[in-house]
């Protein structure tokens, strides 16, 4: 088996450091180290890389949509995300990692036996998401643009009256529509369809809402 080559991005140097020493005590090739999104996007099309090891909360740009850019670029390495915080407490946000293409989700508190599984687990094909995660990331990308349309609007506190007057569509289709999104996102009312939108908002990457039907290779 070839040795999997591996670009660490992550703006701190010493954490970088740690971790590509880690890396290549286990048989891989850190082949290159980048402290901003721009940075890490600069190189892919000079490196043949098979995984990206990306911290979410970066400098110049969030790690979620670099990843989704990164994703694009033929061929695309796996994306594994990281983050200062525990995943459990950002369940919002590894929905948005997921719908954006990333391999997996982790803490950047793993040992190093964890980071040499997560990476090698990812480079052989597995998803590092929960299943409820996971469900709910597949739950919203089945929704259609309408339905889409309609939760946004859901969100800003508007009636199906208002809806159907803003969308120029019947208040019967509006609330066939809420039905749907209510069952695609396996909630059971309006407002907690509205505080998981809300929550997408203010995580700040609302690219990967808009882009939630995209496939996912």
């Amino acid at each position: 088996m070839k040795q999997a080559k591996i670009l660490i991005v992550d703006d701190q140097p010493m954490f970088r450091r740690g971790l590509k020493a880690c890396l290549e005590e286990r048989g891989f090739i850190v082949v290159g180290e980048a402290k901003t999104p721009n940075e890490a996007l600069e190189q892919l099309p000079q490196t043949e890389l098979d995984l990206v090891i990306m911290t979410v909360e970066l400098i110049g740009g969030g790690g979620i949509a670099a990843c989704r850019e990164m994703r694009m670029v033929k061929p695309a390495p796996r994306v594994l995300l990281m983050s200062s915080y525990y995943p459990e407490e950002h369940e919002i946000i590894q929905t948005q990692a997921f719908l954006a293409g990333a391999s997996g989700y982790v803490s950047k508190r793993l040992t190093d036996d964890e980071w040499y599984s997560a990476a090698d687990q990812v480079l052989r094909g597995r998803l590092l998401f929960p299943s409820d995660v996971i469900w709910r990331a597949r739950r919203m990308e089945s929704l259609t643009k309408r339905e889409s349309d309609v939760l946004d609007l859901m969100a800003q506190g508007m009636t199906n009256q208002e809806i159907a007057h803003r969308l120029v569509i019947s208040p019967h289709t509006v609330a066939r529509h809420v039905s749907n999104v209510l069952a695609k996102l396996g909630v059971s009312s309006r407002r907690q369809a509205a505080d998981i939108r809300r929550q997408m908002e203010r995580e700040g990457d609302n690219d990967v809402w808009t882009d939630a039907q995209a496939n996912f290779p």
